[in-house]
């Protein structure tokens, strides 16, 4: 490890008597390097200065040094002229590394400003303890015990123990009680954690750390591989409490943290201590920037120094995407990082059925557009879409893409794959999107709370992957599974007006809470959550998303009332054409919450029809037994599948065993419906 605040070492106890029975011999030549270089990187000393009460170690700063003399300047210490009335300076404590330089200084000179030293020929180098302690600097420390309340600055730390100086008022706490200390640099809390009092002086708090393992997140079953790189990456940023750069190889990394090796009394590791901005670096590739945070420390397997281990608490999008690119990636399928191939892709939409006849009619028309979605969507934009693809000796032959629907939604779409592989393409794509998740779900700027998958129930393998799971699970609240008609809708004429008494107009908040106790008695699944209702900021930022992508996405709430009351709800996506190729992206979603007369429903699907395009609108309708009941041509069912990544390890313990036997998950004909789903 490499650090520019190695040499500023500090101690919290001195016992000279126990240091001057051993160490060895230093001569004066390396003495004052050792002070030039404390002097150059800004460092500090420790002088002691004794009286019969006992000894007070003043910090101070080393000036230039020829050789036989030393000019110190005293760090700001309160009450500095009085104490050094009563107090006579004995021995100058300088830090070497992991050890101290003892040594026996004549005074020569001293006054509140500073001191000139004579330094002997030689010194002994020696450890003053087992724990090197570091100055910190410019951070605000608050410790709290019951209601008791000591703030002030951090003095110095260790791995086991920090001292925090402020004004008098420490003494009030109790050595039997656990304190809750925090630390803050510059205004973000950089530690937490409850420790014990070692000790509690006017103005003084020496606190002992107890916590050897942090858990940020919650315990997964499933976690992601760790590898073992050659050449090893590193790890360096500004450390939290000294300010200083640090820097570490990695023994081992995976997509949510790593680990690294020092010395066993390196006291920059604490455990609990976030930072801020961490680069992992690859040679001579820029380093992908995240937030961590020391997770554990123990001794390493070998017994010399100690290991470290690092969770990533967020990661960017685009470092998202570097991260997992340069990982192993076990089996056939790929997270893609670069831009795809999109005359591959449409080969494999089309050969593979994806696009079927009927499927590509509705779309000829348009395709030019079509294909110009695709190639801004698939330009490299993550915050937006991940990408999934499986390849063998004859090209491309599996694709599955992920899209963020919602603020914290991404719907799984567009999975296609050719008849390849022992495992299967499908499945391969599949696997690959899980991993993917799992090891990103818990970071904030992924938006990975939910996923979601629209598919027809005779599709045999996802009804198998998601309805199997939703089936396994047995509970809507965690999995959901919900059934849809889909049609289109094509406006012939002009819509007319709606009988009296009814209305249809932008919805307010009492409709949103009527539509969630309306789905809530019908299924009790995830969907006013996972598609964000109530998001208002959200949905904001998500629109800027796309439209830096060179893509548009538009959301609206409708509500149809009659005599004021909620009888229908419509929530209205409008994006590019082709987003979705099955136009899920751009559709009406109409929750009939009453049964509706037949000239009504006809007439509220042509008043939502005028934005879209030739007033020709996809529409999805819940419950779906309503869909006969309007104009909606030859219609289709779908499924909405939802899950709440809280359960990710549920649907990971079910799809891991799919993965092993594809023959798991399947399902004769007449139990498809969930035994929730009683209607709709």
């Amino acid at each position: 490890m490499e650090s520019s605040h190695r040499s500023k070492p500090l101690l919290l106890l001195y016992a000279p008597e126990r240091a001057l029975g051993g160490g060895k011999g230093v001569g004066r030549r390396y003495l004052v390097g050792r002070l030039n270089f404390l002097n150059f990187s800004g460092g500090r000393v420790l002088v002691a200065a004794r009286a019969a009460s006992g000894t007070v170690l003043l910090p101070a700063l080393p000036r230039p040094c020829a050789g036989e003399f030393l000019e110190l300047t005293w760090a700001p210490r309160a009450g500095l002229p009085e104490l050094l009335d009563t107090h006579h300076l004995d021995e100058l404590l300088v830090p070497d590394g992991g050890s101290l330089l003892l040594v026996r200084a004549e005074p020569v000179a001293c006054d509140a400003r500073g001191a000139t030293l004579r330094l002997p020929e030689n010194c002994r180098s020696c450890r003053g303890r087992d724990s090197r302690r570091e100055r910190g600097e410019r951070i605000t420390a608050c410790c709290s015990q019951e209601g008791a309340r000591f703030c002030g600055r951090l003095a110095d730390f260790s791995a086991e123990g920090v001292r925090v100086e402020g004004d008098a008022g420490a003494t009030s706490f109790n050595p039997e009680f656990p304190v809750h200390l925090m630390l803050d640099q510059g205004g973000e809390l950089v530690f937490s954690a409850d420790c014990r009092l070692l000790r509690a002086t006017p103005g003084i708090l020496v606190l002992r750390l107890e916590r050897k393992r942090v858990i940020p997140f919650a315990p997964a079953r499933h976690r992601e591989p760790r590898f073992s790189l050659s050449p090893p990456p590193t790890v360096t940023f500004s450390h939290p409490l000294t300010g200083g750069p640090v820097t570490w190889v990695v023994e081992e990394l995976s997509a949510t943290g790593f680990t690294v090796r020092a010395g066993a009394d390196d006291p920059l590791l604490v455990p609990g201590l976030r930072c801020a901005e961490v680069g992992i670096g690859f040679g001579a590739f820029p380093a992908i920037t995240c937030r961590a945070q020391i997770v554990s420390r123990g001794k390493s397997p070998d017994g010399r120094g100690i290991r470290c281990a690092f969770a990533i608490l967020d990661l960017p999008p685009r470092e998202q995407e570097r991260l997992l690119a340069l990982l192993p990636q076990e089996g056939a399928a790929t997270f893609t990082e670069h831009e795809l191939d999109a005359g591959a892709l449409w080969e494999l939409l089309f050969d593979t059925g994806f696009l079927y006849p009927e499927k590509y009619l509705l779309l000829a028309k348009d395709r030019r557009a079509v294909q110009e979605t695709f190639r801004r969507l698939y330009a490299g934009h993550p915050e937006i879409l991940r990408c999934f693809t499986c390849r063998d000796a004859t090209g491309l032959v599996g694709h599955l893409a992920m899209l963020r629907l919602f603020r914290e939604t991404w719907l799984i779409h567009h999975h296609a794959a050719r008849r390849s592989l022992a495992l299967g393409a499908g499945l391969a794509v599949l696997n690959r999107a899980a991993h993917h998740i799992n090891a990103l779900y818990r970071l904030p700027s992924a938006h990975l709370q939910y996923v979601c998958c629209y598919f027809r129930p005779d599709n045999k393998l996802p009804n198998r992957v998601f309805g199997g799971a939703a089936r396994h699970l047995r509970d809507p609240s965690r999995c959901s599974l919900d059934r849809f008609a889909y049609g289109i809708y094509q406006r012939t004429a002009a819509g007319g007006a709606l009988p009296a008494g009814w209305d249809l107009q932008r919805a307010g908040e009492g409709d949103l809470e009527r539509l969630v106790e309306f789905y809530r008695e019908q299924s009790g699944g995830l969907f006013p959550v996972a598609f964000d209702l109530f998001g208002r900021q959200g949905e904001a930022e998500l629109a800027r998303s796309y439209r830096r992508a060179g893509l548009k996405r538009k959301r609206r709430f409708f509500a149809l009332r009659r005599d004021g009351r909620t009888v229908a709800f419509a929530l209205a996506l409008q994006g590019d054409r082709g987003l979705n190729l099955s136009e899920l992206t751009d559709c009406v979603t109409l929750f009939v919450l009453e049964p509706l007369p037949e000239p009504v429903g006809d007439t509220v699907l042509a008043l939502l029809s005028g934005t879209y395009r030739e007033h020709r609108m996809p529409v999805l309708v819940y419950p779906h037994r309503y869909g006969a009941k309007l104009p909606l041509g030859q219609l289709k069912e779908y499924l909405l599948w939802i899950l709440d990544l809280t359960h990710a390890d549920l649907y990971l313990d079910f799809f891991s065993q799919l993965v092993r036997d594809p023959r798991k998950g399947r399902v004769p004909p007449e139990q498809a419906e969930p035994p929730w789903e009683t209607t709709g």
